[in-house]
């Protein structure tokens, strides 16, 4: 019993490193440059588009949305949208395309916490504890 009651205990102060990490950047105003993260969306779009835009219309969309959701937001935001991003392929409206949707989303995935990681790090943060947390 003691066990998960340290690993909760452990979850809860890492998300409290996170949240205060992102806190911190949001309050500055800056907002995360995501040029490399639109382009990996956009180099997916088109590949997705190039094998069968109308199976593939739903994913593509989702990419869409996540490209306008990453762009000229804070920490925060972008840090959301990456969540966002990797449940998406719980989506059941994805489950018949799940291979190729996730082979995307996986580029778009580590492009976005890229682009946040560099930001934590180009910012004087801890990058090493949000990407631990």
């Amino acid at each position: 019993m003691l066990l998960p009651t340290l690993r909760a205990a452990e979850l809860s102060a890492n998300t409290g490193i996170v949240q205060g990490i992102l806190k911190d950047l949001d309050s500055t105003g800056v907002t995360v440059s995501t040029a490399n993260a639109v382009k990996a969306i956009d180099d997916e779009i088109k590949f997705l588009n190039g094998v069968n835009p109308n199976r593939l219309a739903s994913v593509i969309t989702e990419l869409e949305s996540f490209k306008s959701g990453i762009q000229g937001k804070t920490a925060s935001q972008v840090a959301a949208n990456l969540k966002l991003a990797g449940d998406l392929l719980d989506d059941p409206n994805l489950a018949s395309i799940k291979g190729l949707a996730g082979k995307s989303m996986d580029r778009v995935y580590k492009a976005i916490k890229q682009e946040l990681g560099d930001f934590i790090e180009a910012s004087g943060r801890d990058r090493n504890a949000w990407e631990s947390a």
